[in-house]
């Protein structure tokens, strides 16, 4: 059996998700209910959300019985990330009040904000993420952008802690990139389930190796 260690600092904290939309969660943003009990405090309670190493004051409300939300500093965060439409948001509570945010385009490329001063945005291609469902337990597409980095090698290495796995990597940057053959594997060895999210992290582009880590539904 392969060692199921991820390697993700945030992997060991309670986290939820959730796809932005303008129309819903543009000045507040609710947290699933089931999630409630992982947080500490009187509610109102101030937080911080963390993201690119920046960091933005929210206030956690309750606003009816079981339901909080974000509000106050949560239509900053909005802007300052340039959030759209689609997007992606894991929210990893580290304690102390404060949770770490995690953001991937609907390429599924993972977003870093350089400036939020200056509102400068980077779509940082050398990571994606992948909600898993059935046919993904023997392909994962890979971004185009991310693609194009890629050594042209037909092989690429999966690495989870000190395990590794080889797969195929088939198509070019204009014909729908994946990784294939061994990807099964890699699953099986994982013990890799629909709904788990994958998020790979391109290490290196010489030998076209990235690092995986797991989260489980």
């Amino acid at each position: 059996m392969k060692a199921l260690t991820e390697a993700n600092i945030y992997d060991a904290s309670p986290e939820f998700r959730i796809i932005f939309f303008p129309a819903q969660s543009s000045d507040h943003l609710k947290i699933p209910p089931t999630f409630n009990k992982k947080l500490e405090g009187v509610f109102p309670s101030d937080y911080l959300l963390e993201s690119s190493g920046k960091t933005w004051h929210v206030t956690v409300k309750e606003v009816h019985d079981n339901l909080l939300q974000l509000e106050n500093g949560w239509p900053e965060f909005v802007k300052d990330s340039a959030l759209a439409e689609g997007d992606f948001l894991v929210f990893s509570y580290i304690g102390n009040l404060k949770f770490h945010v995690g953001i991937w385009d609907k390429n599924g490329c993972r977003r870093k904000i350089q400036d939020s001063n200056a509102g400068e945005i980077q779509n940082i291609c050398n990571t994606f993420q992948v909600n898993i469902r059935p046919a993904y337990l023997t392909y994962v597409n890979i971004p185009r952008d991310l693609a194009k980095l890629l050594n042209k090698k037909t092989k690429c290495t999966l690495k989870i802690a000190e395990d590794s796995w080889v797969v195929n990597f088939t198509g070019d940057v204009n014909d729908k990139p994946r990784f294939g053959g061994g990807l099964r594997q890699f699953c099986m060895d994982n013990e890799v389930k629909a709904d788990d999210i994958l998020t790979f992290q391109l290490i290196s582009e010489h030998d076209n190796s990235f690092t995986v880590d797991i989260s489980r539904k």
